[in-house]
């Protein structure tokens, strides 16, 4: 099962994800956001770090172009966009891999569950009635009983202990963030180096 943390905002986070062996590491470009920041920072990490096959860029569709003029030269594996639902047509454009942010409410109302296209793409299941993520706050996985899930990234709310369960229930990745922090953006490094263990024991 993949790991992604996303809402980075400090250097020294960085390096402890990586000790840790995540798979992704998402970078927060939505100006509302309180783990927002700057993409010329964000360039400065990638290239530092040589993370262009772990960093996943957060924006909303309306600003994937700027983003993408700014990180094109690294050739990301996946960028998060979002309020893309009636943009599809547009972001494939820009022949990218996208993390396509889904809400779990949707997900419950889809009677047909034919949600996710088997395609190059990944789907983020989370918790979106409170905004564009990081609400903090879990959905019932109840309602993925009968959900295919090897195309699937569940975020919202997620703690480590959470994992083995998400891995039992097939998921292709887990997205943790608010529940590494100490607040918005600071990550305990403590709970990364528990993060690190649980991607060690395999």
């Amino acid at each position: 099962m993949k790991i992604k943390v996303c809402g980075i905002t400090r250097e020294e986070d960085i390096a402890e994800l990586l000790l840790a062996g995540v798979d992704f590491i998402g970078f927060n470009f939505i100006k509302s956001s309180p783990r927002n920041i700057e993409i010329d920072w964000a360039v400065n990490i990638i290239k530092k770090y040589k993370i262009q096959k772990k960093a996943v860029p957060l924006c909303e569709i309306s600003d994937l172009k700027t983003v993408h003029n700014k990180l094109k030269d690294f050739n990301l594996v996946f960028y998060q966009v979002y309020n893309a639902d009636d943009s599809l047509n547009e972001i494939e454009e820009f022949n990218l891999n996208y993390f396509l942010p889904t809400s779990a409410t949707k997900l419950k109302q889809n009677i047909d569950n034919d949600l996710f296209i088997d395609n190059k793409d990944k789907y983020l299941l989370d918790n979106l009635d409170h905004g564009l993520g990081g609400s903090g706050i879990k959905f019932n996985w109840n309602d993925l009983a009968s959900t295919k899930l090897d195309n699937c990234m569940i975020a919202g709310g997620i703690e480590i202990k959470d994992l083995i369960t998400l891995k039992k229930m097939g998921c292709w990745g887990a997205d943790l963030n608010s529940k590494l922090e100490d607040s918005p953006g600071i990550k305990n490094h403590e709970l990364i180096k528990k993060l690190g263990d649980f991607i060690k024991s395999g």
